[in-house]
């Protein structure tokens, strides 16, 4: 027969036996769940682009086998096809055309829409103040055709409404209109309120300044509010030595302090590279790259969920060459660093492009 004290202590030790066991248990199930958490919360950053040759000028049309060769070249397909037109066009059949042919090729559209005074907004001799006459309603009759016009569309776009305009050197600036940013915001609201009103719920709508330069409007005065911006973008190039005022800069120079202030007033909003590029003179543009590719975006910009590409030759207008392949060894540097598995070929198909 056991003693008290040993069979005491036998009955401590098969306890202790047992509750280690559930601990062990419990401790592996939990890694399972974070394992499968971690598997399943993976982040990606989808890829984009505009190239020079994706829409013809004379046609006034999209050319999808620009990009697609484009993909054959770096063997990659591209999430976001981008484009630009003209505001006057959101009312235009032609608009919906351009889109829908986009899809049928199954990249997500991004369209960047610029505005100017025309005939049935802000037109006559006074060109300033666009910003102010929208708020104000005079706008109002074109805006609600346009909204019906969107209203077609039965897949989601990014719907990118007069980017850059906290800097000024773009003709659709705040400061060119010479209207306030309060302007600014009350068009904007009106504008996504029409729409809203149209039925044109399928617009995902980006609000997409300039990097921070010298004289250039905080983006906490001009942003439209929650309510009204459902992705934030970026734009933001390396000039390098090829203007007398700039001068060779990595990734995380043109971009980190823009990232952190735009972060801080849209919080949760998803945040895409709208435009970005580097020159390749004044520094290794092949470098500028894979820092980018496979150190900054992966390690450095979490926050980050797309980047579109800009990749045009703009020598004839700003005397700056944006091609990405301009070198070959720009070329395997962008194609290396963009077959990194973070970096996503597709939307998916049921995928909510808000990210809210």
């Amino acid at each position: 027969m056991l003693k008290p004290k040993i069979l005491f202590l036998f009955i401590l030790i098969v306890v202790g036996i047992f509750f280690s066991a559930l601990w062990f248990k419990n401790m592996n199930t939990q890694n399972k769940v974070d394992k499968f958490a971690t598997q399943n919360n993976e982040r990606k950053v989808y890829l984009g682009i505009w190239t020079g040759k994706f829409r013809d000028t004379e046609k006034r049309e999209v050319v999808p086998s620009a990009i697609q060769e484009f993909e054959e070249k770096v063997n990659r397909k591209f999430a976001i096809a981008h484009f630009y037109r003209g505001w006057e066009f959101m009312e235009d059949y032609t608009m919906i055309r351009d889109l829908e042919k986009i899809q049928d090729n199954h990249w997500t559209p991004m369209v960047s829409v610029s505005p100017y005074s025309f005939e049935q907004c802000g037109g006559g001799n006074d060109k300033k103040h666009l910003y102010k006459k929208i708020a104000s309603g005079e706008c109002d009759t074109f805006l609600h055709s346009a909204g019906n016009n969107m209203a077609r569309l039965e897949k989601p776009i990014f719907f990118r409404f007069a980017w850059e305009m906290n800097v000024n050197t773009i003709d659709w600036s705040v400061q060119k209109f010479e209207d306030t940013p309060q302007d600014y915001i009350a068009a904007w609201q009106r504008m996504h309120t029409i729409f809203a009103e149209e039925g044109a719920n399928k617009l995902v709508w980006v609000f997409s300044p300039n990097i921070i330069i010298r004289d250039s409007i905080p983006y906490s005065e001009l942003y439209p509010g929650d309510n009204y911006v459902d992705w934030v973008g970026l734009d933001g190039y390396n000039w390098g030595d090829t203007k007398s005022w700039s001068t060779w800069q990595d990734f995380n120079q043109v971009f980190r302090k823009s990232y952190e202030e735009i972060t801080k007033i849209a919080l949760g909003k998803p945040l895409m590279l709208a435009e970005v590029n580097s020159v390749n003179t004044g520094g290794d543009k092949a470098a500028w790259f894979k820092d980018m590719l496979e150190v900054q975006i992966p390690k450095k910009y979490p926050k980050i969920k797309a980047i579109v590409f800009f990749d045009e030759n703009k020598e004839s207008q700003e005397g700056v060459n944006w091609t990405i392949d301009i070198t070959p060894e720009a070329l395997n540097a962008f194609k290396n660093g963009i077959h990194n598995p973070l970096y996503q070929s597709a939307l998916p198909k049921d995928f909510n492009l808000k990210l809210n």
